[in-house]
């Protein structure tokens, strides 16, 4: 039942002027117990047209209605209408923005909170009447609720899958098996190709990210290869989409080969500091589906005669630029598949790596 206990006084007369101030209401369905903005009243239990079969919490305003509910598979885009793209100035930073349509002269945008599995579908059908800083006001309001003491053992639930590591500080973790083909074997030691394990690790807390990469492998003509790098930038969201610019240090090379001999004194490939660049940009293609792209470029503090050659497009020590899919829900481990091309030492290298990955919010 729905429990409502009035903050200020109400005084119910004709006699008497009637002072209604923000009520505080538990929530029938998500057991959520938030303090309502004024102008927003909760009119119990309702149905979600998105999701049957779920019950969901209906909070309405002069102008607009909010359906508030928990569903693990998010927001459903709806059947019909157009698809309209536009920032949401609707709800906060914590809700992201799913999905927006315009049907019948009505605007519906469904949105999803980082917190947990909170869903909250907006119906706005009068659009000089809804007052859209009391929507943010309520929206802010949920979202306390939902970080708050729960009752309900099925948000409870949510909120520990969302207060799991890596929520209140996202991470994006990667791990694949990297196999990456040379144009010109001499330059690598007669190496045509490489068997590598590729982890990546970032660390997004806006403004600021954090990349931690490593590859480790044998070449074909057994000599082994290790590479770390970490970076440190700035990102940007806007909508479904994030940007990123980092730099910083990296540091690795080939061991001799089998094929060696006792007389050769260095390496093939001299370990050897670098300072990359790298650009990436990544986007929800569809509903869990992502792709990622990214630039790289890197330059060699001093001279090395033996990483001679560098990139041949671009001038610089080193470039790359790779492509990633993504499939799987948001932080949660899902498989992908990535195509880069890199330049260096004068030659090019075409990688392909397969692995499981979890994208951050």
């Amino acid at each position: 039942m729905r429990s409502v206990v009035c903050v200020g006084l109400v005084i119910a007369s004709a006699a008497w002027p009637v002072v209604a101030l923000a009520e505080i209401a538990t929530l029938d369905e998500t057991q959520l117990t938030i303090d309502v903005p004024e102008g927003w009243r909760y009119a119990g239990r309702s149905d979600s047209s998105h999701h049957p079969g779920v019950r969901v919490d209906l909070l309405t305003t002069t102008g607009a209605e909010l359906r508030v509910f928990l569903s693990s598979d998010g927001c459903v885009r709806p059947v019909g209408g157009s698809w309209a793209q536009g920032a949401a100035q609707l709800l906060p930073d914590e809700f992201d923005q799913v999905w927006r349509t315009t049907l019948r002269d009505t605007e519906q945008g469904c949105f999803a909170s980082r917190r947990g599995e909170l869903v909250v579908v907006m119906t706005t059908a009068d659009t000089a009447s809804w007052d859209s800083a009391r929507s943010h006001q309520l929206a802010n309001r949920l979202l306390e609720a939902a970080a708050g003491p729960i009752v309900s053992a099925e948000i409870d639930r949510a909120r520990l899958r969302a207060h799991t590591p890596g929520s209140g500080l996202p991470l994006a973790l990667s791990v694949g098996l990297q196999l990456t083909t040379v144009a010109d074997a001499e330059l690598y030691r007669e190496a045509s190709s490489f068997v590598e394990v590729s982890g990546r690790l970032g660390v997004f807390s806006r403004p600021i990210v954090i990349r931690l990469e490593v590859e480790a492998g044998r070449a074909s003509t057994g000599a082994l290869r290790l590479d770390t790098q970490l970076v440190v930038g700035g990102m940007v969201k806007r909508g479904a989409i994030t940007a990123s610019l980092a730099v910083g240090g990296a540091i690795g090379g080939q061991t001799a080969s089998e094929a060696d001999t006792p007389s050769t004194d260095e390496d093939p490939i001299p370990a050897a500091l670098r300072l990359p660049i790298i650009v990436e940009a990544a986007t929800l293609l569809a509903r869990r589906v992502h792709v990622s792209s990214r630039l790289r470029i890197a330059w060699q503090p001093g001279d090395d005669r033996d990483r001679v050659g560098g990139s041949r497009s671009l001038g610089v020590d080193e470039f790359g630029c790779e492509a990633r899919l993504h499939i799987g829900r948001t932080r949660r481990a899902g498989f992908f598949a990535g195509l880069g091309y890199d330049e260096e030492l004068g030659t090019g290298l075409l990688s392909l790596t397969l692995g499981i990955a979890a994208v951050p919010p």
